[in-house]
């Protein structure tokens, strides 16, 4: 379903860029050609699943994902 790219666990400590480093979508629009930026999460679910593997640490928003200390996230929406 994609990575809210918006959300604050996907931003460095100190607010200052997103951790998420590239996205692809795979997925069909309703016109049945995916538009291949548009990974945004649709659903809460793939943003949900992303941060607990690699959501920032120590930054005062919930807990930190289980590999936050690393450089950062690659999105890719399928079906």
């Amino acid at each position: 379903s994609g990575i809210d790219p918006s959300h604050p666990d996907f931003r460095t400590t100190d607010a200052s860029a997103s951790r998420i480093i590239t996205g692809r979508n795979f997925i069909d629009d309703a016109g049945g050609t995916p538009d291949p930026a548009n990974f945004n999460d649709t659903h809460g679910h793939g943003t949900h699943v992303a941060g607990s593997a690699g959501a920032t640490p120590n930054n005062s928003i919930g807990v930190p994902g289980v590999a936050g200390w690393e450089r950062g996230n690659v999105n890719i929406k399928f079906k």
